[in-house]
């Protein structure tokens, strides 16, 4: 195979379309930078040879960030000198199509037929592996796998067995499949007929690698034992060296100096020691006395804080009681102002629950008077409907009847068209007072020179007075079947007019026209009684009879609320916003009594805690003991 032309777009780092033409037989190299393409340009062709066009497992294939791209690859190829083209678009847009000179296959077909023709086969599921790979895998060498060619043997073994056995069989004549017999004895005494190494072949594969990896161990023990002696050999020569200089001695006479040295600043420390604890004990005494003497100071002072706290807090303690005495009063005059309103405020509601049903009353007596307005003119156009279809029901002509009469109306008239182009025309000019009898009808002139005319259709008598008689016979044979057809045609309609209990056709145009104006009426009254009551009449009467309820039901509570008071109410409005405006009056006059109760228990229980102090700092002034240790 001679691959000539390889072209991709869409997929991973080419978006645009790339082309590579020209490529020659032999060895084609194709270098650039690093991530410049090169492996997806390899990639792009095992997946158009070994990957299906429908296959899901192509995802790697697809430019990053761009989830409606279709990866596509083009390839040009030649076998055995004819021309082949491959084009597979995959993910987004999938399709396969193969031109084998000028034949062309899609789809499976097409992929089929490459993996018959190149002798590999499809996943059944997933992506393409290299056990799918067939003759193509022994070809197909990626980077750093050029040595691992048994496992592509492997799986090209059966189509390489397929073409030994055609290839064979072409020198079969010259002992051909004895050779072959030889060959497959060998390989059987090796490989099963799955290809997978006998029992001896194994062994003898498993010990060659156990050799190889007993062989690495032995190199690398071998390795570590020569630096463990060249480390030997270095520790050797640094000791030698230190034997030979000594440097412990001039140590270990610094050692002895450090020593002597130590032991003096030992004993200089523990006489620094002493000396700072006799410094200690006489700064405690020396601060003992100061504290004592600053206490004392301290505590006269502090009573004189005493002394003026207990008269503060005896202040603030009257305050507060004032304050509480005000906050009761205050709390008690909201309370009463918030009751007032709370009372203002249900008289108003009780008034708008009035003037509220007092307006439902009323629109629900209006509504019942619209309904039952609505409601009988359903009814009434309800009723007319019926009357107009009971009316038009006797009207009816069946439609095909009618058409009847107009074609058999229609014939007769062509028919006497025809009749008097064919009859014996017999035209008269009478004197005055002459009389003819044709056939028996009595021809006279009523005027002088008077012209009359008489079409006939059958043989008749024409007898003149006192001259005798002439026969007359219509000639023509068309007559006779023209007066027979409509004779014919005229008994059918005399028929149809008395079955229809019509006198004719004028009269039956007029009753199927009075017929559909009725029908008409009646879809129009039901229109109208539709639009009167959409829902029905029945919902029409249901909707009456709930206004007539809410109209009883909203007299029922107006009844039962109490007399309106002498003075009118004020509105609803404006009495929620004094009971709003009472209420929080009222409750800001409880946090404030609440405010003034707490700081009056607040300044009672300082007033009593600044007295027990100043009595308290009094009685440790004046105790004699404390007298007698400062004056000692």
């Amino acid at each position: 195979m001679l691959l000539t032309r390889l072209q991709v777009a869409e997929l991973r780092q080419f978006g645009a379309a790339f082309e590579l033409a020209q490529l020659g037989p032999g060895l084609n190299i194709f270098s650039g930078a690093n991530e410049a393409g090169k492996s997806t340009l390899v990639r792009a062709i095992r997946a158009a040879f070994f990957e299906r066009h429908r296959s899901t497992s192509v995802d790697d294939l697809r430019p990053f960030g761009d989830s409606a791209a279709a990866p596509t690859v083009a390839l040009d190829f030649e076998i055995k000198g004819v021309s082949y083209r491959l084009n597979k678009s995959f993910l987004h847009k999938k399709r396969c199509e193969l031109m084998i000179g000028t034949r062309r296959l899609e789809g499976v077909e097409a992929e089929d037929t490459l993996a018959e023709l190149l002798g590999f086969q499809f996943a059944p599921k997933g992506a393409s592996r290299e056990e799918h790979w067939g003759v193509p895998g022994l070809l197909w060498i990626e980077q750093g796998s050029a040595q691992a060619l048994r496992h592509a043997v492997l799986h090209a073994a059966d189509h390489l067995r397929k073409v030994l056995d055609e290839s064979l069989g072409e020198v079969s004549a010259s002992g051909g499949d004895e050779l072959v017999a030889q060959v497959r004895k060998q390989r059987d005494e090796l490989l099963t007929g799955t290809g997978k190494p006998k029992a001896a072949y194994a062994k003898a594969i498993d010990h060659a690698a156990a050799l190889a990896q007993r062989a690495t161990e032995l190199q690398q023990a071998v390795a570590l034992y020569r630096g463990q002696v060249d480390q030997l050999l270095q520790n050797r020569d640094e000791q030698a060296a230190e034997l030979r200089q000594q440097p412990w001695l001039a140590l270990r006479e610094q050692q002895a100096q450090a020593q002597q040295a130590l032991l003096a600043a030992e004993a200089l420390a523990d006489q620094r020691q002493r000396g700072l604890d006799q410094l200690r004990q006489a700064s405690g005494l020396r601060d003992l006395l100061g504290q004592r003497l600053t206490a004392a100071e301290q505590q006269q002072q502090g009573l004189v804080g005493r002394d003026a706290a207990l008269v503060a807090a005896a202040a603030r303690l009257e305050q507060a009681g004032a304050v509480a005495e005000q906050a009761v009063l205050a709390e008690a005059a909201a309370a009463e102002r918030w009751r007032l309103a709370r009372e203002a405020l249900t008289l108003a509601r009780q008034e708008d629950n009035r003037a509220l049903l007092r307006r439902q009353a009323a629109d629900a007596q209006q509504r019942a008077l619209e309904l039952a307005s609505l409601q009988a003119r359903a009814s009434a156009e309800t009723e007319r409907a019926l009357k107009l279809k009971r009316e038009a029901a006797p009207l009816r002509i069946a439609p095909a009847d009618l058409a009847r009469l107009r074609q058999q109306q229609t014939q007769l008239g062509e028919l006497q068209i025809r009749q008097a182009a064919v009859a014996t025309r017999l035209r008269f000019a009478l004197d005055a007072g002459v009389t003819l009898d044709l056939g028996g009808e009595t021809i006279s002139a009523q005027t002088d020179n008077a012209q009359t005319e008489r079409l006939l259709l059958a043989p008749t008598t024409l007898t003149l007075p006192g001259l005798g008689q002439i026969h007359i016979a219509p000639g023509g044979a068309d007559l006779t079947e023209l007066a027979q057809s409509q004779a014919s045609l005229g008994d059918e309609h005399r028929a149809l007019l008395q079955r229809l209990g019509l006198a004719g056709v004028a009269e039956a145009e007029a009753r199927d026209k009075a017929h559909g104006q009725r029908l008409a009426d009646a879809d129009a009254a039901d229109k109208a009684r539709q639009l009167l009551a959409p829902q029905g009449l029945d919902a029409l009467q249901a909707e009456l009879d709930a206004a007539l309820s809410r109209q009883t039901e909203a007299g029922k509570l107006l009844a039962q609320l109490p007399a309106a008071g002498a003075e009118p109410a004020p509105p609803l409005s404006q009495a929620e916003g004094q009971q709003g405006a009472a209420r929080q009056a009222a409750e800001t006059a409880s946090r404030q009594l609440q405010a003034a109760r707490q700081a009056l228990a607040t300044a009672a229980s300082q007033h009593q805690a600044a007295r027990q102090e100043r009595e308290a700092l009094k009685a440790e002034l004046d105790d004699p003991q404390r007298l007698a240790d400062l004056t000692a």
